[in-house]
């Protein structure tokens, strides 16, 4: 096990402006993040600027030593809503151009990043195998995804390599979460473009790769074949319930721990299990959400301080 902080927090998901910019309460957050000692870094979201609201506060109120992810994921999801061809992994060609021109705006907010730190501080960029195969009349393969890969992975990224984060596939026998490629066919397409200038590979999300099967087993089987195919770079622990008021029934809604949240299926034994697979991936961490919306903000950072200690435990004993 690693020793000194090394997790990565998705905080984002637990901060009490999610959707509702307050920048009083914000700077108050994320003086509090500031002092978890276990803290590798943070899970950012793009939406397609460094910061959604305002890069500027975003920069003075990040810890200088802290790195980074940046998530893709919360981009995709907003263009998605308004075209549901938009995706690297799109047949139709203007949705695929269209999502590799936000990629491009990625590898600028990358740079932006580094360049205010002094150094490389993006560890990983997180993409995903848009467009979801359940709407209507829309298609992707994984030879498309190759197609995108083949120039994303021909940029300049300042240092920082490209992770495939596996969202659940498409799946006929029930509505998806998100509906994206399989994991074979991401694995394949990074395959394909693996003589390319940036290093890529695969990031799990527990609780996606539950979603995908609805099956607590299926992240241990994607984190096998992802390990045991030499491209995985990460493992980031997001929680699903099979049914609650609160955190819905088989979504994506990042409940916490177990240990946390009793209704959750990201239990001791389920995170000791993924951990014993993973071993050491060079990312690892966890995102989840903190409801309702009416939690303090020091329930919040209870809930966060809870559950870096919760993972560090189930670390301590899966070795």
């Amino acid at each position: 096990m690693k020793t000194g902080p090394h997790y990565f927090v998705g905080a984002y998901a637990a901060s009490s402006s999610t959707g509702n910019w307050d920048p009083v309460q914000e700077s108050a957050y994320f003086a509090a993040l500031r002092e978890l000692q276990q803290l590798r870094g943070l899970e950012h979201p793009f939406h397609g600027s460094l910061h959604r609201d305002d890069s500027d506060w975003f920069l003075n109120n990040i810890r200088p030593d802290w790195e980074f992810l940046l998530t893709c994921i919360p981009g995709t999801m907003e263009r998605l809503k308004a075209d549901p061809h938009f995706g690297l992994a799109s047949a139709d060609r203007e949705g695929r151009v269209a999502a590799l021109a936000f990629v491009k705006q990625a590898q600028v907010a990358v740079e932006q990043l580094n360049d205010f730190l002094g150094r490389q501080a993006v560890v990983s960029v997180l993409l995903h195998s848009a467009p979801s195969r359940g709407s209507p009349g829309v298609s992707s393969s994984r030879s498309r995804l190759a197609e995108s890969l083949s120039q994303i992975r021909e940029w300049d990224w300042n240092g920082a390599d490209i992770s495939i984060e596996h969202c659940d596939a498409f799946n006929p026998i029930w509505a998806p979460a998100k509906g994206f490629l399989s994991l074979e066919d991401e694995i394949s397409a990074l395959r394909q473009t693996e003589q390319c200038r940036t290093a890529c590979g695969v990031l799990i999300n527990w609780g996606r790769s539950v979603l995908e099967k609805r099956d607590v087993t299926a992240p241990l089987e994607h984190l096998a074949l992802a390990k045991n195919s030499g491209v995985l770079n990460g493992l980031m622990f997001s929680g699903v319930c099979a049914s609650d008021p609160v955190y819905g029934s088989w979504s994506d809604s990042h409940a916490p721990f177990a240990s946390q949240y009793p209704n959750s299926l990201m239990t001791r034994t389920a995170v000791s299990a993924a951990l014993a697979i993973a071993g050491s991936p060079s990312v690892l961490g966890f995102k989840i959400q903190a409801l309702p919306q009416t939690l303090s903000l020091q329930e919040r950072l209870n809930l966060l301080k809870a559950s870096l200690e919760f993972l560090n435990q189930c670390e301590r004993t899966s070795r």
